[in-house]
């Protein structure tokens, strides 16, 4: 079930609606009596507004509570200006009509929360409802009333209604909300003694140019009040242009009423003077209303935008991360965060610089790749050009132009250090022998594929310690682990960088040698061998052993894969341990 605000249940709004009845009804007299020709429909006609605008400040259920108010002070206006029932009752019921279309067709959700016209959308629908719809469905059935009724011609009639009741509520209807919401009193307290006095200078200016060309201008000057209307549209909004068309509306109707201004020049037909005084109105209406509209909106927008820029600064002056705006040029516009820590300079010392003084050539490309892919997050990892060795995280998005065009883009930056050390951590672990710290199987095997993929020239030498199961035996796995370690101390130190040497399991160990002829490979693997014979081992409470290794040896033909290579080494192996041991043999 819809939950209902409290603040619209307010026992007040009965009060309210009687106020609006009482109201429109004084303001129906008023003008009927002021500016209704032949006793028919009146040239001006606000009083719809101000039921329009009470109606929108009210919840649904309360609309024919309403509306049938507003029939009785409407039908009571007609008795008192016409005094026969006939009209005043099909007019009165005419009005409603045209009030509640335009209820329905605005709506009230919006207003109670953001006003009339928050936006340039909610100012075309009132402009379409309040200007159009309603009054011209209204009017079809009052211009029937009235040539039934008054017998005037249908077509003068729709155009008198359509005209009085579509100007009376685009101009007087948002006027009437901001004054039931306390707009302008709120508009007036929130500004600057400064800004305050302009408002009143410039709407003073108004009233001045309306007098001027309305009262005092002995030619036609129509055209001053829609430059002044441009600026007061620019500084003070769309509060500041409703009141603006009032004055300048006040002016005119009061001139024009008692023969003075530029409309009687036009014609000498007064019903024709109010018809070019409502264009003009509206015309000038429809000239600053929807300028300050777009501007508020635009305003509100740039204020919400300031807004989460603040935000965001403040999470990124309290965060670890950094971020950055960068250039479509790849040069860094702006900063802000842990700059300091990440990349040991101020946020402000990094605009201007060039991402590849930042992160080198991986965030560049980063950059160019978030720039190709609008709309896509591209993360990657790299090292600062300048500090110590630490690994930072980049998450790029590019930032729209306008036209579907990239900008630039946006960084987050953090530390992955210690996420990418445990990383490499247990990667090495997944490729290291725990015991003796050298590449295991899997390692190795790893290693010897990238140097067949880059078609090295290579070698591979299996290694087995010779009678290494007795010591285990006698000695105990301790002991055993204590030659193995030392075993891989030995190879290893005649082992070159590029080279490598991985432990396969028990006591199997493999060589690969990288771009070394067949007579050098054999003779490094001699050596090996003569180096971890050439003393026994100590094992630990004064006892030594002696050990020694065979070891066979195979060349790769550059096209068998690595299973192929290392069984020929293997049956190497076998081979020297078959002569005698303590030896090399070559496959």
């Amino acid at each position: 079930m819809a939950r209902r605000c409290p603040s619209l249940d307010h026992p007040r709004h009965t009060g309210a609606m009687l106020a609006a009845g009482i109201g429109s009804a004084l303001l129906a007299i008023l003008t009927l009596r002021l500016v209704s020709h032949d006793g028919a429909i009146a040239a001006v006609w606000p009083a719809n507004a101000l039921l329009l605008a009470t109606g929108l400040r009210l919840p649904r259920h309360r609309w024919p509570t309403l509306l049938a108010i507003g029939y009785a002070g409407s039908t009571a206006a007609g008795l008192v200006v016409r005094g026969s029932a006939p009209v005043p009752l099909a007019f009165a019921a005419c009005n409603m009509l045209e009030v509640g279309l335009a209820l329905f067709g605005l709506r009230a959700a919006a207003l109670r929360r953001e006003g009339l016209l928050p936006d340039p959308a909610a100012m075309i629908r009132f402009l379409g409802w309040a200007g159009l719809i309603a009054p011209a469905v209204s009017g079809v059935v009052a211009a029937g009333a009235a040539t039934l009724l008054l017998d005037t011609g249908y077509v003068r009639a729709f155009r008198v209604w359509f005209l009085s009741d579509g100007l009376g509520l685009l101009i007087f209807t948002p006027i009437f909300v901001s004054q039931l919401r306390g707009d302008y009193a709120g508009w007036l307290r929130s500004c600057a003694p400064a800004r305050r006095l302009e408002c009143v200078a410039l709407l003073a200016l108004t009233a001045l140019t309306a007098v001027i060309v309305f009262w005092g201008a002995e030619r036609p000057l129509l055209f001053l009040p829609f430059a002044l209307m441009m600026l007061v549209a620019f500084r003070l909004g769309q509060r500041g242009t409703q009141v603006s068309v009032l004055i300048v509306a006040l002016a005119g109707i009061s001139a024009t009423l008692v023969g003075r201004g530029p409309l009687p020049l036009v014609s000498p037909v007064p019903l024709e003077q109010a018809h070019y005084l409502q264009f003009y109105l509206a015309t000038l209406l429809l000239t600053g209303l929807p300028v300050s509209t777009a501007l508020g909106a635009r305003r509100a927008l740039t204020a919400r935008l300031a807004e989460s820029e603040a935000m965001l600064r403040l999470l990124a002056s309290r965060s670890a991360d950094v971020l950055l705006h960068i250039g479509a040029d790849g040069q860094c516009r702006a900063a802000d965060g842990a700059t300091m820590t990440l990349f040991g300079r101020a946020p402000a010392d990094l605009a201007g610089m060039a991402l590849s003084a930042l992160g080198g050539d991986l965030l560049v490309e980063g950059h160019r790749a978030a720039l190709s892919e609008p709309g896509r997050f591209h993360q990657i990892e790299f090292s600062p050009v300048e500090g110590e060795a630490r690994w930072l995280e980049a998450a790029i998005c590019a930032v729209s132009a306008g036209e579907g065009g990239a900008g630039g883009s946006v960084a987050t930056i953090r530390d992955v250090t210690a996420r990418k050390r445990t990383e490499l951590a247990l990667s090495r672990s997944a490729r290291t022998d725990s015991l003796t710290g050298l590449l295991n199987r899997a390692g190795f095997l790893e290693r010897l594929d990238r140097a067949l993929a880059a078609h090295a020239r290579v070698h591979v030498a299996m290694i087995d310690l010779d009678r290494f199961k007795p010591i285990n035996d006698r000695h105990g796995h301790a002991a055993g682990d204590a030659v193995l370690v030392e075993v891989a101390a030995r190879i290893g130190a005649l082992v070159r960088g590029e080279d490598a040497l991985g432990r396969f399991g028990g006591d199997e160990f493999a060589l690969l040698l990288i771009e070394e002829g067949e007579e050098r490979s054999q003779s490094l693997c001699a050596a090996i061998a003569a180096q971890v014979a050439a003393r026994p081992v100590a094992i630990g409470a004064g006892l030594w052993v002696p050990i020694s290794i065979s070891c066979g040896m195979a060349r790769h033909d550059g096209m068998e894969p690595a299973a192929a290579l290392l069984a020929r080494a293997d049956a190497a192996l076998y081979a020297a341990k078959r002569n005698g041991r303590n030896q090399v043999s070559a496959a």
